[in-house]
C-alpha cells in the first residue's frame, strides 16, 4: 500500500507539472505574423507598391530572413522605388527576392514596401515564400520559427496601356462634330441647285426681251425696205 501511494503521488505531481508547463505561454512559443498588401488593379508600364506588415510578439524584431517570389514576365523588382529597405541586404535573382536583416530593433507594423514595374497586361501574383523573424540571430542561421503569413499572396491585375488618340471620352465630341459638318454640307448641297436655277431664270428674262426686240427691229427694217423698192 505504501509503495502504491508513493507511486500515485509521484505520478500526480508529474501530471500537475506537465499541465502547468503546457498551460503557461512563453514568449518563444508566440508566433510572428507577416502579410503582403491587398490585391490591386493596375496599368502596364507603371510602378506598383506592396505594403509588407509584421506583427511581433514583443512589438519589435531585429533579425529577419524573408523570401518572396514573382513572375518576371509581368513584373520587374525596383529596389530604388521600394521603401524601408535601408537595413536589409537585398538579393534578387530570376523572380526570387531574399531580404536579410540583423541589427537594431525595428518596430512592427508596416515595415517596408516592395516596388515592382508592370511589364504587360495579365494577372500575376507576388508571394511570401518564407519568413523567419526573431529578436536574436536565429533567423540568419535558419533556426528561427516560421512566421504565420496572412495574407501570403497579393494578386495584381494588369490592364493594357491605353493607346494615344483612342480615348473614349473624345469619341462623342468627334461624332457630333462630324455629324454637324455633314449636315452643313448636305444643306449647302441641297440649296446650291435652287440658287443656280434662280440665277439662271433671272438671267433669261432680260435676254429674251432683247432677242424679241432685235427680231422686231429687223422685221420693221425688212418691211420698210420692201415698200421703198415698190415705189421705185
Amino acid at each position: 500500500m505504501k509503495w502504491n501511494r508513493k507511486k500515485g503521488l509521484t505520478l500526480a505531481a508529474f501530471l500537475m507539472a506537465f499541465s502547468l508547463a503546457a498551460g503557461i505561454p512563453s514568449e518563444a512559443a508566440e508566433n510572428y505574423r507577416i502579410g503582403i498588401g491587398k490585391d490591386q488593379t493596375v496599368t502596364a508600364d507603371q510602378t506598383v507598391l506592396l505594403d509588407i506588415t509584421v506583427a511581433a510578439p514583443g512589438g519589435t524584431f531585429n533579425t529577419a530572413d524573408l523570401t518572396f517570389s514573382y513572375e518576371k514576365d509581368y513584373l520587374t523588382f525596383d529596389q530604388k522605388a521600394s521603401t524601408g529597405l535601408d537595413d536589409y541586404t537585398v538579393q534578387e535573382e530570376n523572380g526570387k527576392l531574399r531580404l536579410l536583416k540583423y541589427g537594431e530593433k525595428q518596430q512592427d507594423g508596416k515595415v517596408f514596401q516592395l516596388a515592382f514595374h508592370t511589364e504587360k497586361a495579365g494577372t500575376t501574383k507576388v508571394t511570401i515564400d518564407s519568413a523567419q523573424m526573431d529578436v536574436e540571430s536565429q533567423a540568419i542561421t535558419r533556426d528561427a520559427p516560421e512566421a504565420e503569413k496572412d495574407p501570403a499572396q497579393a494578386t495584381l491585375t494588369i490592364e493594357a496601356k491605353a493607346k494615344p488618340g483612342k480615348k473614349h471620352h473624345h469619341s462623342s465630341s468627334k461624332t457630333e462634330e462630324t455629324a454637324t459638318s455633314g449636315s452643313n454640307t448636305a444643306a449647302a448641297a441641297a440649296s446650291t441647285p435652287q440658287n443656280l436655277q434662280s440665277a439662271k431664270t433671272g438671267d433669261q428674262g432680260p435676254m429674251l426681251w432683247i432677242v424679241l426686240a432685235a427680231v422686231a427691229m429687223i422685221g420693221c427694217i425688212w418691211v420698210l425696205t420692201r415698200k421703198r423698192r415698190r415705189h421705185e
